[in-house]
């Protein structure tokens, strides 16, 4: 499975859908800074999109994993995976349960990604959701984003 490939079929889907959507994680990161390896698809949804997210990913081979709660409650994610022969494709709907988590939605732009518009999370938003958790690669692609800007 191509990663990027599946990535513009969810984006697709998903504007389609009328679903608000930002993409974060890894591939974000990347955008902004220097590109690295990922695995997975990272994606900030909406309370209220969540399940019309889901519905439509159904559709495109994603089958709903077990929710997980994070960030001390404030977020879940819901795991969706597609399996093709071998291949297996996590994507993780990131879905804020606290409103200020909710706020960072508001914080979208779109970029370009391999010669497609992308919706991503906002490089200060995106910094926000990397604390969160703190892991060595989250602190890992903040050093990658860089020092802050006063901007920010």
């Amino acid at each position: 499975m191509d990663l990027y490939e599946e990535l513009r079929a969810i984006v697709d889907s998903l504007t389609t859908a009328s679903v608000s959507y930002a993409l974060v994680g890894g591939i974000a990161v990347s955008i902004y800074a220097t590109p690295r390896a990922t695995e997975d698809i990272d994606i900030l949804i909406s309370p209220d999109d969540a399940e019309r997210a889901v519905d439509v990913l159904s559709r495109h081979g994603f089958r709903p994993g077990r929710p997980m709660e994070v960030a001390q409650g404030r977020m879940r994610i819901l795991r969706l995976l597609k399996f093709e022969g071998a291949d297996l494709l996590a994507l993780d709907l990131l879905v804020p349960s606290d409103v200020a988590l909710a706020r960072l939605l508001e914080d979208r732009v779109t970029r370009d990604l391999e010669g497609r518009p992308v919706v991503v999370i906002g490089v200060k938003s995106l910094r926000v959701l990397k604390r969160l958790r703190g892991s060595p690669q989250d602190l890992a692609d903040l050093a990658a984003l860089g020092p802050e800007e006063p901007s920010e």
